[in-house]
């Protein structure tokens, strides 16, 4: 998942694309549709839906070009991010996972 993304995201609409159009409306395109991209299907789209995923394509679009668009510095973030995200989903019990849903909800 993540490589394939850093490589259609930052490779592909920042890397290649950006030789023709202006870095910056590159980086615009690449955090929307990749925020775009993870919300397609949820019920809701909401910005609080949308932020989190919008925030995570800035940095990962920031991190690409700050590295000199080296993209599999960015695919670490990513990845080493989605990891991070798995061991919380098995590390927080189910009861505190709910109390939390629920404080959200």
């Amino acid at each position: 998942g993540p490589f394939v993304e850093e490589y259609i995201f930052r490779h592909l609409l920042i890397g290649k694309l950006s030789r023709r159009v202006n870095l910056w409306v590159c980086c615009i395109m690449s955090v929307v549709l990749f925020a775009a991209l993870h919300i397609v299907g949820q019920e809701q789209m909401t910005l609080q839906v949308l932020m989190p995923y919008l925030a995570m394509g800035a940095v990962l679009v920031f991190v690409y070009v700050w590295t000199g668009k080296n993209v599999m510095f960015s695919y670490f973030v990513h990845a080493s991010k989605n990891l991070l995200a798995v061991i919380f989903i098995y590390a927080i019990p189910p009861e505190v996972l709910e109390q939390l849903q629920q404080v959200q909800g």
